[in-house]
């Protein structure tokens, strides 16, 4: 694809963006303005680079919307107050990962590690958490409305004060898992 520029323009540049696709996955495009005037856009990011250029922004700036982070390693760290809108945290591994106050509205948290995060009033409205592990988990104070907890292990987990309107715990094991009332549900203990 290719767009031609003003002359004033002819000296190259680098600069990148993310675009979302499909609101599950997003792509860096690299664009480069040669000496001829036109603009050159290819998405010549692996895989890898991508993940690399998303963990380092968001650890520099405590925020990442729309970002795919899948497979990340993010265990234990300081994420509190982060912006996670709709990224993609498929696979990720996040122990002891603090995100207290963090917004996480509409992640994709599939297959994730969560053992022992820190959620305290973080607001996870509507995002898809599947098959994922939260054992030992805090969610004190939370906004969970219309999360799905679709088979994700929720075993000892704190939920003390959090708002689960229209939540959706279908197959999710809950046992030692203090609830919004601060009573233990112990219905899927073996």
């Amino acid at each position: 694809m290719s767009f031609i520029i003003p002359y004033h323009f002819q000296k190259k540049i680098l600069f990148g963006f993310t675009l979302m696709l499909i609101g599950l996955t997003s792509h860096i495009l690299e664009a480069e303005i040669s000496t001829e005037t036109q603009i050159s856009v290819t998405t010549a990011f692996s895989q890898t680079e991508r993940l690399r250029r998303h963990l380092k922004y968001l650890k520099k700036t405590k925020s990442c919307p729309y970002c795919d982070l899948s497979r990340a390693n993010l265990s234990g760290v300081d994420l509190n107050g982060a912006d996670l809108r709709r990224s993609v945290l498929t696979g990720a591994v996040m122990k002891d990962i603090k995100l207290i106050g963090a917004n996480l509205t509409g992640a994709v948290l599939y297959g994730a590690n969560l053992k022992g995060a820190n959620l305290n009033k973080a607001n996870l409205t509507g995002a898809y958490i599947v098959n994922a592990n939260l054992t030992k988990t805090t969610l004190k104070k939370a906004v969970l409305k219309g999360t799905i907890f679709f088979k994700t292990n929720l075993r000892a987990a704190d939920m003390t004060g959090a708002d689960l309107k229209e939540i959706n715990l279908t197959d999710a094991l809950l046992c030692q898992t203090r609830m919004p009332s601060g009573e233990r549900n112990n219905s899927n203990c073996d």
